[in-house]
C-alpha cells in the first residue's frame, strides 16, 4: 500500500521540479553567456589590436609622408639658399672685380698698342683687304698711342690715327669695306670675361 506524501516530500519535489525546470536551465544558460561574452571579449579585443595596428601603421606612413615632404622642401630651400649665395658672391665680389680690371688694363696705351697690332696682323694673314678705322675709349690718348704705333698700321687707318670715342677705355677696330667691328671696349671685354670665368669660377669655387 503506497503511502501518503508527507510535507517535507512534497516540498522536496517541488525544489526538484524547480530546479531541474529553473535553476539548471538558468545556469546552463548563464554558463552559455558568460562563455559568448568571454568569446566576443577576446574577439573585440583581437579587434582592437588589429585596428590599433592599422592605425599606428597608417600613422606612421602619414609621418613618414610629411617628413619626405619636409625634407624635400629643406632641400630646395638649401638648394635656392646656395644658389642665391653664388649670385651674390658673382654679382657683388667678382664682376665688379673682372669689370675694374678690364677697365684698368684696357687704359693703358701699351696694351691698346699691342692688341691693335695683333689684330692687323691677324687681319692681314686672312687676306682680308680693307680700310679700317680705330676708335679708343676716352682714358687713352690718341696722340700716345699714334706714337706706338708702326707706321705700317697707322697707314692702314683710313684717318691715319686712332679717333677718340666716348666709351671709357679699350679700343674697337672698324673695317669699313666688310662692315664689321672688333669690339674690345672695356664694356665688351668685360662681358667676356665674366661669361668665360664664371664658369671657371663655379667649378673652382661651388663645385658645380
Amino acid at each position: 500500500m503506497k503511502q501518503p506524501e508527507t510535507g517535507k516530500s512534497k516540498i522536496q519535489k517541488i525544489c526538484d521540479i524547480l530546479k531541474l525546470e529553473t535553476i539548471e536551465p538558468a545556469q546552463q544558460e548563464a554558463k552559455e553567456i558568460i562563455e559568448n561574452a568571454h568569446m566576443m571579449a577576446k574577439e573585440i579585443i583581437e579587434k582592437a589590436k588589429i585596428d590599433a595596428e592599422k592605425i599606428l601603421i597608417e600613422t606612421s606612413k602619414e609621418i613618414e609622408k610629411k617628413l619626405q615632404v619636409c625634407q624635400a622642401s629643406l632641400n630646395l630651400a638649401c638648394r635656392q639658399g646656395i644658389d642665391l649665395l653664388k649670385q651674390n658672391i658673382e654679382q657683388t665680389l667678382f664682376l665688379p672685380t673682372v669689370e675694374d680690371l678690364a677697365k684698368n688694363a684696357l687704359s693703358e696705351k701699351e696694351v691698346i698698342a699691342k692688341l691693335v697690332g695683333a689684330l692687323v696682323t691677324a687681319i692681314e694673314k686672312e687676306g682680308i683687304d680693307s680700310d679700317l678705322t680705330l676708335y679708343i675709349g676716352k682714358a687713352i690718348s690718341a696722340t700716345q698711342l699714334a706714337s706706338l704705333l708702326t707706321a705700317k698700321i697707322l697707314e692702314k687707318l683710313s684717318d691715319k690715327v686712332p679717333i677718340a670715342a666716348d666709351f671709357p677705355a679699350g679700343m674697337k677696330l672698324y673695317l669699313r669695306n666688310k662692315k664689321i667691328t672688333l669690339d674690345f671696349s672695356d664694356e665688351a671685354v668685360k662681358e667676356l670675361l665674366a661669361a668665360f670665368v664664371s664658369k671657371e669660377l663655379r667649378e673652382k669655387l661651388f663645385h658645380a
